[in-house]
């Protein structure tokens, strides 16, 4: 092997070792701050017991003031899309 290929050999082993720390340096650093962010952890909502539920339950109501519901108007209802009176 000449000096130049000992040389370039040596370049690159070098830059390849430069990326591999920085690459670390970033990880690290990421990792930092995604803990910071996030916080302490708050477990797993899948194997956690669910929270109990309120004993006060609210049942919705058919029409908005309590009445009686509108009484239903039978007839003809037309496909939605499909103008009215239109023979094909």
């Amino acid at each position: 092997m000449s000096d130049l290929q000992i040389g370039l050999l040596f370049i690159g082993v070098v830059v390849i070792a430069g990326v591999v720390v920085y690459n670390r340096m970033q990880e690290a650093r990421f990792r930092r701050r995604a803990e910071a962010s996030f916080g302490k952890d708050g477990g797993d909502a899948l194997l956690e017991s669910p929270a109990p539920a309120p004993t006060d339950r609210i049942e919705p109501l058919l029409s908005p003031g309590g009445d009686e519901p509108e009484p239903v108007r039978l007839g003809r209802v037309e496909p939605v899309g499909v103008p009215v009176g239109t023979s094909a």
